[in-house]
């Protein structure tokens, strides 16, 4: 058991992105499918609104849940959430492509077309979040630890 719990430490990261990324593609898939059913909406403009909210959803466990980027001062959050969706909308729009050409243009499975693009982005998306967006920073030191003697 201490051999499942050291491994599952180890790799509790990418663990946690596995089971939000998966968590993220769910929303993702019953909300296309949703606004198909609903609304009457194409594929294209399904895929669109999944990825809207999907994005949301994925940003909030992101930060919260896998990287733990626990600073919410508004110019961090609002450069993580920039970040977040333009990495989000380069990877989104190569899904939406995907789908516009293979679905609606050559008429490929939708289902099959958006596990490769889920499996795609997934990947795409844990490495351009660990590397860029919420990496970790070195910790500020606070002024009492470059001043020892300002606490006395």
């Amino acid at each position: 058991m201490k051999r499942i719990e050291a491994m599952y430490r180890k790799h509790e990261e990418s663990i946690s992105y596995l089971l939000f990324g998966g968590l993220t593609t769910v929303v993702n898939f019953v909300l296309l499918y949703f606004c198909k059913w609903a609304f009457h909406t194409s594929d294209t403009v399904s895929n669109i609104i999944a990825w809207i909210v999907s994005v949301a959803f994925a940003f909030f466990t992101n930060k919260f849940f896998v990287f733990k980027s626990e600073n919410t001062a508004f110019e961090v959050l609002a450069k993580e959430m920039f970040d977040f969706a333009a990495a989000r909308l380069l990877t989104g729009a190569i899904e939406t492509g995907a789908v516009w050409l293979f679905v609606e243009r050559m008429e490929k499975n939708l289902l099959l077309i958006k596990v490769i693009m889920a499996i795609f982005v997934i990947l795409s998306n844990y490495v351009i979040s660990k590397l860029i967006i919420f990496k970790t920073k070195p910790t500020d030191k606070s002024s009492a630890d470059e001043n020892p003697i300002a606490e006395r």
